[in-house]
């Protein structure tokens, strides 16, 4: 049986390499993702799932305040048709509900899960000729978007592991229910909270979500599970105040500007916590319209992380008193809008035995990493982990690794394709032993 699944693994390759490729060249922003969505739904129809998409995956109730425009999504579709996707398709996904599960029963058994991304970055690609995807003419098609974290990779993987199972399934070798969530927007922290509040995931048994390239960095890598999920909340704050000469009437106005300045002070100023690490940052700011005017409004964004929930409890209420304590300070207006959370997660150790049987099979794999730190990085995965969790299943963030050519979210970021190929083979072993 061992050879045999090695033998699908390797038939699959060069499907799964130009599936990457053909995603890494039209890429798509978080919840736009129309085309590649399009892709993964005609794959999955093809090889026989059942398969699930649009507002029946999706509760955007949870996510609302962080969703691109409609126009944004109107654009998005129609640029999405041009490049061949599926019109129909894309009206059942309107707007923003470009989550795919696809669903392959196969009798009595256990419900194990797979969950892989699809969206990209606002980054721009590098054009040099050292730049494999540039090289070999793969590289995005789309101004200031591209793949720089590796997601394109990861849903190549999942649809590859979908041909796998499906053989496998045919020749009546598995036995129980596959479900491959492919989740949109885990950039803008939208995807995995909306999939599992609309109660997709919440049967599963075993659940790995993959990722390449993050705490495992050399092909030949497995990290069977990740420590230092965050907690993680953003917000977009507006202060209204009013404008005025700053020369001649001064104390007419009411300073929006000074207001945020404390704000932004009080917040960096934040106590710290015995249970744990936080992280507090400010990445944007504006405000004012002239040199000798009162600046009327300031905007600004908010971002804090912390190792667990209740240091985050206790950081974003402190973070809340000082949002609003500045605001009243300058007799300006607060408007303070969630733009997104993060849920911290702890792998399942037993998980770590499951891939380390899985990889002890695969010649390439040339280091196994039991627990891998995730230094803090946020990733939405977590929502899937705790919704296995939540009725006694097991979860786990298995890390690929992968040679890198530059960090990821950077113009340089590329992965090592033939990682991918330990990617795919490490996971249907895994499944193929919980489904025997």
């Amino acid at each position: 049986m061992s050879d045999l699944i090695r033998t699908y693994c390797e038939e699959a390759y060069e499907s799964m390499i130009a599936c990457r490729r053909d995603i890494h060249k039209h890429p798509e922003r978080p919840c736009l993702e129309y085309r590649t969505a399009s892709t993964v739904i005609h794959t999955l129809q093809d090889l026989g799932y059942e398969v699930h998409y649009g507002a029946e995956v999706m509760n955007l109730d949870v996510v609302k305040n962080i969703l691109p425009t409609e126009q944004e999504a109107e654009e998005a579709m129609t640029q999405a048709v041009a490049e061949g996707a599926d019109p129909k398709l894309l009206q059942a996904m309107k707007y923003h509900c470009t989550a795919v599960m696809g669903v392959l029963h196969c009798g009595e058994g256990p419900v194990i899960g797979l969950r892989a991304d699809m969206d990209a970055l606002n980054v721009i690609e590098n054009q040099s000729p050292e730049h494999i995807p540039n090289r070999e003419g793969f590289s995005s098609i789309h101004p200031q978007v591209s793949h720089a974290c590796g997601h394109d990779a990861h849903t190549a993987i999942g649809l590859a592991v979908a041909t796998v199972m499906k053989r496998l399934a045919d020749e009546g070798k598995i036995h129980g229910t596959l479900k491959l969530f492919f989740q949109p927007g885990e950039e803008a922290t939208i995807g995995g909270h909306a999939m599992c509040e609309s109660g997709i995931a919440d049967d599963v048994d075993h659940l790995i979500a993959i990722h390449m390239g993050v705490g495992t960095k050399k092909s030949g890598q497995i990290g069977a599970t990740a420590t230092d999920f965050p907690s993680l909340q953003k917000y977009a704050v507006h202060y209204e105040g009013l404008t005025s000469h700053s020369g001649v009437a001064p104390e007419k106005g009411k300073n929006a500007l000074l207001a945020a300045c404390h704000a932004i002070l009080g917040v960096y100023g934040l106590p710290r916590h015995s249970k744990g690490w936080s992280r507090v940052n400010v990445g944007t700011m504006n405000s004012g319209i002239v040199t000798n005017g009162v600046p009327g409004f300031a905007d600004f964004t908010v971002e804090l992380r912390a190792s667990n929930d209740e240091v985050m409890e206790r950081l974003n209420q402190c973070a809340l008193n000082v949002l609003k304590g500045a605001a009243t300070m300058y007799e300006c207006r607060a408007d303070i809008l969630e733009k997104g959370t993060m849920v911290g997660a702890t792998c399942d150790l037993e998980m770590i035995d499951l891939l380390r049987d899985a990889t002890a099979q695969i010649p390439e794999v040339t280091e196994f990493l039991p627990v891998v730190s995730m230094s803090g990085a946020g990733e939405d995965a977590t929502r899937f982990i705790h919704k296995a969790q939540a009725h006694g299943g097991k979860g786990t963030y298995m890390m690929i690794g992968s040679d890198l050519s530059n960090a990821p979210h950077t113009d340089k970021f590329d992965v090592d394709e033939k990682a991918m190929a330990i990617g795919l083979e490490t996971v249907v072993r895994a499944f193929f032993d919980l489904m025997k």
